[in-house]
């Protein structure tokens, strides 16, 4: 993970300084930010791999520093790290664009692996071909991680792309929520854990005016209608 940037909110200054320890150990390059508008004025002038943003801050808040960097950075992968149990903040962060969450103290080790694989899914390059389904009503680039339906590009966060990816790939057929969980989230979705749902109910009010849906199927997982 050498020369991988990584920009950590959170007002907790000794928890800021011991994950930063951890991190940089592990090849991250780290820049703090101990509130939201330090942390959007600092986006503002760098460019980062990926983001911890912590939920509870005084000043601005995880949520409004999430909505404001989602306006000027729709593609920068965001952990969200709450000490809240209550499903509804993460829910709400979930459905403003962050691409995962987890409870905060994290598990280092558990933490580490959280961003290894969304800076994996982030970097991940191949030949640049455009797959295309449907007389070209779907296709994607998977070297710019664009995904266009009727040819016109759909603002997707990285985690969204790669679930209407796995979809995509799959056209007409259920694809079960666990295997949309392990390809494009690549981690096991836990007991009712809604995180995929908020997910897919994104996608879907992005695509809702171009013709196509994304069906749920009970008890079986997600369906790709074009």
């Amino acid at each position: 993970m050498n020369n991988k940037k990584l920009l950590l909110v959170d007002d907790d200054i000794e928890f800021s300084e011991l994950l930063s320890t951890y991190l940089a150990g592990e090849g991250l390059e780290i820049i703090v930010a101990h509130d939201g508008n330090e942390a959007v004025a600092i986006a503002q002038t760098s460019v980062f791999d990926v983001c911890l943003l912590d939920v509870m801050m005084p000043k601005l808040d995880g949520i409004e520093t999430l909505k404001q960097l989602r306006q000027t950075h729709p593609n920068l992968p965001v952990i969200m790290l709450t000490a809240k149990s209550e499903p509804i903040d993460r829910i709400l962060g979930l459905e403003l664009g962050a691409d995962d969450y987890i409870a905060k103290p994290p598990e280092p080790r558990e933490l580490l692996a959280r961003i290894k694989a969304i800076l994996r899914r982030a970097s991940q390059t191949t030949t640049p071909i455009v797959e295309s389904f449907e007389k070209d009503k779907i296709h994607w680039d998977k070297q710019k991680r664009i995904f266009y339906i009727n040819q016109k590009p759909i603002d997707l966060t990285g985690i969204e792309y790669e679930i209407l990816v796995v979809l995509a790939e799959n056209p007409g057929a259920v694809v079960p929520k666990d295997t949309i969980s392990m390809q494009a989230m690549h981690k096991k979705l836990p007991p009712f854990n809604r995180s995929l749902d908020v997910h897919i109910s994104n996608i879907r009010k992005k695509i809702m005016d171009e013709d196509v849906e994304i069906k749920s199927v009970r008890g079986r997982g997600y369906q790709l209608s074009v």
